[in-house]
């Protein structure tokens, strides 16, 4: 894990896959090595789905963490850096948000901003929601590392 680079994580479900343009996103930042680290982090069990993002997307099997709850999550991304978590649990965004806040200060960027996946339009700039947030949230991030 480097310091400079922006640290994302995602917990995966089978519907969150099942969005193309999801897993094209998942696909751009493993291909991101320079700019970004990619993390599963996820208290779901399912290894099938595990197995074929691997696949897909080439992720490191090293870059992997199933534990145990949403407790158990929001742990892993606080002892990790973790600055933006993607997951479609809208209990888990909440929790995420309000246990380990972002914080922005010069040189030095702590907590983990957790955006929701889901099929909501961003209809000012025709995309989905989550794009828009992940987009302002990366250029927020990178502005204070």
């Amino acid at each position: 894990m480097n310091n400079n680079k922006l640290q994302i994580a995602f917990s995966p479900t089978t519907e969150m896959w099942s969005f193309q343009v999801f897993r094209d996103l998942i696909k751009e930042i493993v291909l991101d090595v320079d700019g970004s680290d990619i993390y599963i982090i996820t208290s779901n069990t399912d290894q099938g789905l595990i197995n074929d993002i691997v696949v897909e997307t080439g992720l490191n099997t090293d870059n992997i963490f199933i534990v145990n709850d949403n407790s158990d999550v929001i742990t892993k991304l606080e002892t990790m850096n973790i600055s933006i978590f993607l997951t479609d649990d809208s209990i888990l965004e909440r929790e995420v948000n309000l246990q380990n806040p972002i914080s922005l200060l010069k040189n030095n960027v702590s907590g983990t901003q957790a955006i929701l996946i889901n099929n909501i339009i961003d209809v000012n700039k025709l995309q989905f929601k989550y794009f828009t947030y992940l987009k302002f949230w990366t250029d927020q991030i990178k502005k204070y590392k």
